[in-house]
């Protein structure tokens, strides 16, 4: 087995409730019995229930190296790296790489798969990894630009978001506005009809005013009995007298009495 400058060992471990299965491991062998001590710790189990889908990692700064530990759904991927390997290059990329293979190849079949079960036939697989991941100067450039990317990555995650935010309150706005529109419109109805209302109620009274103001006037003419029969003396007809019929001329013959 070749020997590598930073990736000493891994190992991939099934977890069901208090046991623990090494599926598969690779690297060298002085690291075996280390596995052994670290899974056999008293709380390692209660510690990765606990921290699923997390990136714990211990340092044995005496003897060099680290130990990276990544879990989900009951598997378990272990690393014993040197000091040198760069967190996202452990975590980012070996481990993640080496969990996305090894599910691939044995999806369905891992769950209930003896130990040691996959040695052989993932051994090519670590391999090849441990080649690639122990290259830790480009893969640290690939791991630096993977976390730029993931950076930019969150932040337009974050911009897109907020525009999505801003876009409901712009919509929540613009139905806030149509609603007071509406309401305006409402109320210039109503003050139209209130307007309207008060009209008639004020032309009612002045023609009641002007009503009572009329029969008040003729009240006062009946009073002064300017709708009173007139006589008809004093009517405006003048009655013509007859003139007096002219005297006679007497006769010679007649004798005027008196005289």
């Amino acid at each position: 087995m070749a020997t590598f400058q930073h990736i000493f060992f891994m190992a991939i471990v099934r977890m069901n409730n208090n046991s623990k299965v090494v599926l598969t491991k690779y690297g060298s062998d002085q690291y075996i019995a280390k596995l052994e001590a670290f899974l056999s710790q008293p709380k390692f189990n209660s510690f990765m229930a606990d921290n699923m889908g997390k990136r714990n990692g211990w340092a044995n700064k005496n003897e060099g190296y680290k130990v990276c530990l990544y879990g989900e759904r009951d598997l378990i991927c272990i690393a014993f790296t040197s000091m040198q390997v760069p967190e996202g290059v452990a975590y980012s990329g070996l481990i993640a790489d080496t969990m996305a293979q090894f599910e691939q190849a044995f999806r369905g079949k891992w769950q209930d798969a003896a130990e040691g079960a996959f040695n052989s036939k993932f051994k090519k697989t670590f391999a090849r990894l441990f080649k690639e991941y122990d290259k830790i100067e480009e893969k640290s450039k690939i791991a630096k630009l993977t976390k730029d990317v993931e950076a930019v990555t969150n932040v337009m995650s974050g911009n897109i978001a907020k525009a999505l935010e801003n876009l409901n309150e712009t919509n929540k706005l613009q139905q806030s506005t149509n609603q007071l529109a509406e309401n305006a419109e409402r109320f210039n109805k109503k003050a139209k009809a209130v307007k309207c209302h008060q009209l008639i109620q004020g032309l009612k009274l002045k023609a009641m005013v002007f009503l009572i103001f009329v029969i008040v006037i003729l009240v006062v003419l009946a009073m002064a009995g300017v709708f009173d029969p007139k006589n008809s003396d004093d009517s405006g007809t003048t009655k013509v007298s007859e003139a007096p019929a002219p005297a006679r001329r007497l006769e010679s013959w007649e004798i005027d009495w008196n005289y």
